[in-house]
């Protein structure tokens, strides 16, 4: 599973996934655009290979949070899995995925575009100032 996030914005951004697999952050300037990437794999055997094959799961990886914080406005936006709120229309509208590989390595690919539109959704949270201290010192 890849999660893609462009930036463009004017704002510094980072942006938090937690999977079943482990959690991921990163930072954007205005204009970046970067990945995060989580794997699962496991040993299979297949009746058409001889021997062991390396089978790359990466459809069973659950996303359990996606959080978007503006460290300049010291805002944030949260989707938690299973607890879908109003914002979230505007949230799935800025996102898309698809299907990379073939059928014994696909690629589930996230890419999610933040806009000042998206901004609009987010709430205030002074925990930011904590959190990510290390900006806010500069």
């Amino acid at each position: 599973m890849v999660f893609e996030v462009e930036n463009n914005s004017k704002h510094y951004m980072s942006c938090l996934v937690k999977t079943d697999v482990g959690n991921d952050c990163i930072f954007l300037s205005p204009g970046d655009k970067k990945q995060m990437q989580f794997r699962k794999e496991e040993q299979i055997k297949m009746d058409r290979y001889p021997g062991e094959v390396l089978y790359d799961l990466l459809n069973p990886i659950k996303c359990l949070e996606y959080a978007v914080y503006d460290i300049t406005d010291t805002t944030k936006y949260v989707w938690v899995s299973n607890q879908p709120s109003k914002q979230d229309s505007l949230f799935y509208a800025n996102q898309k995925t698809i299907i990379k590989g073939d059928e014994y390595d696909r690629v589930y690919v996230t890419s999610m575009t933040i806009i000042d539109t998206l901004l609009s959704i987010t709430t205030k949270d002074y925990t930011m100032l904590e959190k990510f201290s290390e900006y806010y010192q500069q």
